[in-house]
């Protein structure tokens, strides 16, 4: 439930206005907000899945997030007029996805080594 209701969130959030966001003062900060909101997608739906034991959970949770992205920078290109669709907010996407998705990868290498 807390996924289904982050991604409505992430896409909720993706699609308003820029005007309603404070500014960040960081270059390129934006950047930072995109890694850290679609790894946390990644993790969320890797979560979902395992307590499913869905065996390749990690590669259908990577899919999802990545392709999730990449939909929702079309939509904003599309649907909204203060906002564009970048191409290094894709990057940073798939960025947070791949981060996560090691740190759940060394993670579940030492679980089992440590049984």
């Amino acid at each position: 439930m807390v996924s289904v209701l982050y991604t409505i969130a992430l896409a909720a959030i993706s699609l308003l206005s820029i005007g309603d966001f404070p500014n960040i003062e960081i270059d390129n900060g934006d950047k930072y907000w995109h890694a850290i909101a679609y790894g946390f997608l990644c993790l969320i739906w890797y979560l979902v899945l395992t307590s499913y034991n869905i065996l390749q959970a990690l590669r259908i949770a990577i899919f999802i997030a990545v392709v999730y992205g990449i939909v929702l920078e079309i939509l904003q290109g599309v649907f909204t007029g203060s906002r564009i669709s970048d191409i290094y907010d894709i990057l940073a996407n798939c960025a947070g996805v791949a981060f996560i998705s090691f740190i759940i990868l060394v993670r579940n290498k030492t679980h089992i080594k440590n049984l």
